[in-house]
């Protein structure tokens, strides 16, 4: 028995004149052998010089070769004329011989665009008209199958259209009367076109939350990952540029901080704490020595110190990743707003790796946020899955994407780099460049096995752990990112490999080192995990 692609369902055997070429479809397909393939309703396109040709062929026979026959299904009465065969339609009347040779013409030079070699036939079923014997112009009468032969129509198809020899060549015709094409993603073209689509729907919070009125001055935003916080900082500080106001923004982490620098107005102060603090003492008492232990607590005190007497002089205050500064900082650096100035506390407590005091909130205006608008929604569901925050994450990202590979490694130095390392080659081969992977570790650098200048065969570039003379972090050279979970909340990268997953227990700083990480992820993401940490975390998505 033939194949047929595709099925024919119930409903279509009963639509329009479908009927039969659906009776002749299941006829051939139960008096052909397996060798044959059966196509029906194939649409085809070729182009014009002045205008592009498109077109219907009834059924398409390919035999093992990959070989096609034609065949035009023409129900109902047709008119034998000198100059060939006629059918009259509502719309008005057509030359059926001609259409047959023109779908053959147009076809066979798609075939040869398609650069396929293919041997093409052509034949006239007319199961509901006699001809006899009679010869036309239009057609030779070989080709042409009336009602005395439509009950051997079978074996008439395997007369004129042997089996032929088995060919590789046959799975690339089927694919193309299929239109399966074999494409590759430009994942550089999707990056953009996702970034920009998500930037475009994540700007709900830029829009709405400066339109906010606040009359204690305070306005506290709590909202997940990808929610649009850094799209409503950038907002805010551009607002205060326009209108002259003095603007600062703090965050906890160097990276974020180095990122939003090329981002921010120019006229923006940008920092994280400690950088105010090393930068205030360093132009008052002199160079730090930091080999000395507790070096980063004695700039600290000496900042907090000057702050509680300093003159207030910003408009707009913005304290960005909140959840992971002391309580003792931000009162702190409310000493620097004006009276008439806002105080933005940017956080999210899914994202709290640091076991600090939660502020007292009580006068201030609260937004929430529980919509991802930056990760694959396979990937929010993932997180979901794994019930990895206290509430629901509402995925909105314009972009679907594949589910999250997982992968497996040995709990040795040599697995945990040779898997990384295979994660970094898929993505390569997948389109990705170098600059848009980057490779996280749930451990610290200072005690992850990766923290290397090689990955496998791969240049990494990663945290030397020094500064220069302008305390600019330095990196080793390298082609791709590595860093820390730590390091890298707040930031994001189109593929994301998290290695080095590893726990007994998911317990609350396991989660949220895990939702950090997984949220750094625009497009593709990839999990390196012990055999352990895979059960528990299949245990906790019940699976």
């Amino acid at each position: 028995m033939a194949v047929l692609f595709p099925t024919i369902t119930n409903g279509q055997r009963h639509v329009g004149g479908f009927f039969r070429e659906a009776d002749t479809l299941e006829r051939l397909a139960v008096s052909l052998p397996a060798a044959y393939s059966l196509f029906h309703s194939i649409d085809w396109a070729a182009s014009g010089a002045q205008t592009d040709l498109h077109g219907e062929v009834d059924i398409i026979v390919m035999n093992q070769a990959g070989d096609l026959l034609l065949i035009e299904v023409k129900a109902g009465g047709v008119e034998l004329r000198s100059t060939g065969i006629y059918k009259q339609y509502s719309s008005g009347e057509r030359q059926v011989d001609q259409q047959v040779k023109f779908q053959y013409s147009c076809l066979k030079a798609r075939l040869q665009q398609a650069n396929l070699a293919v041997n093409v036939k052509n034949c006239l079923v007319l199961p509901d008209y006699r001809i006899g014997e009679q010869e036309i112009v239009g057609m030779p009468r070989d080709r042409i199958v009336d009602a005395t032969q439509f009950d051997q129509l079978g074996t008439f198809i395997q007369s004129v259209f042997p089996v032929g020899i088995p060919d590789e060549n046959a799975e690339r015709v089927k694919a193309f009367l299929l239109n399966e094409l074999d494409v590759v993603k430009d994942f550089s073209v999707l990056n953009e076109q996702v970034r920009v689509s998500n930037k475009r729907i994540s700007s709900g919070l830029a829009i709405w939350v400066p339109r906010i009125t606040v009359p204690s001055g305070t306005l506290v935003v709590s909202a997940t990952a990808g929610s649009g916080k850094t799209l409503l900082a950038t907002q805010l500080l551009q607002s205060a540029a326009a209108a002259g106001q003095k603007a600062l923004y703090v965050c906890f982490n160097r990276s974020l901080a180095d990122s939003m620098l090329k981002i921010m107005p120019a006229q923006s102060d940008v920092a994280t704490f400690h950088e105010l603090s090393i930068q205030h003492y360093e132009r008052h008492v002199g160079e730090l020595d930091f080999s000395q232990p507790g070096i980063f607590k004695q700039a600290e005190q000496h900042y907090i110190h000057y702050l509680d007497t300093a003159e207030p002089r910003c408009d707009v205050l913005i304290i960005d990743e909140a959840q992971d500064f002391e309580l003792e900082w931000v009162e702190a650096l409310t000493n620097l707003l004006k009276d008439t100035g806002m105080l933005y506390l940017l956080q999210d407590q899914e994202q709290r790796l640091y076991d600090r005091p939660v502020f007292d909130c009580t006068n201030a205006v609260v937004v929430e946020s529980h919509e991802n608008f930056r990760s694959p929604r396979t990937v929010v569901q993932t997180i979901n899955m794994f019930r990895l925050t206290d509430k629901t994450i509402l995925a909105r990202s314009t972009y679907s994407g594949e589910l999250p590979e997982i992968v497996r490694y040995e709990n040795t130095e040599r697995s945990v780099v040779a898997t990384t390392a295979a994660a970094i080659t898929r993505y390569l081969e997948k389109g990705f460049k170098p600059h848009e992977i980057v490779v996280l570790s749930m451990r610290g650098l200072k005690s992850s096995l990766l923290a290397r200048s090689k990955i496998g065969v791969h240049d990494i570039c990663y945290f030397s752990g020094e500064f220069d003379k302008s305390r600019n972090p330095v990196w080793t050279s390298g082609d791709i990112v590595f860093d820390s979970v730590y390091r890298f909340k707040g930031q994001s990268a189109p593929a994301v490999i998290v290695s080095e997953i590893d726990f007994d227990a998911l317990d609350d700083i396991e989660r949220k080192k895990l939702f950090v990480a997984m949220t750094r992820a625009e497009i593709g993401l990839t999990m390196i995990m012990s055999e352990r940490a895979e059960a528990i975390l299949m245990n906790s998505a019940g699976g």
